[in-house]
């Protein structure tokens, strides 16, 4: 299921999430905010919000994290698809790829 699937099936049982969503034009600040360990909540980034700054086109469907920099500290991802050497340095880290 995808986030915003997820957040209404929070919403209809009463359950709360918290989260930051953010817009493309943010992931840069983004992540030096994660680096600099200024994150209460998780950083989501939507399909739509991707579709909306043209960066995939609007049939895609789901989207793959590719490994690009470092990672000090631990990041859980869930339900997106992860390069072999992305996933490697997420677990270096501590974090975790579910499917």
């Amino acid at each position: 299921a995808d986030t915003r699937e997820m957040m209404q099936f929070a919403h209809s049982h009463g359950l709360g999430a918290e989260i930051e969503l953010i817009q493309p034009d943010e992931i840069e600040t983004a992540w030096h905010r994660l680096h600099e360990g200024d994150v209460q909540y998780r950083f989501v980034i939507d399909l739509d919000s991707l579709k909306a700054a043209d960066l995939i086109k609007d049939d895609v469907k789901r989207v793959r994290v590719f490994l690009s920099g470092e990672i000090s500290r631990a990041v859980n991802v869930r339900g997106v698809a992860v390069t072999k050497g992305a996933k490697a340095a997420i677990e270096a880290a501590g974090g975790s790829v579910e499917a």
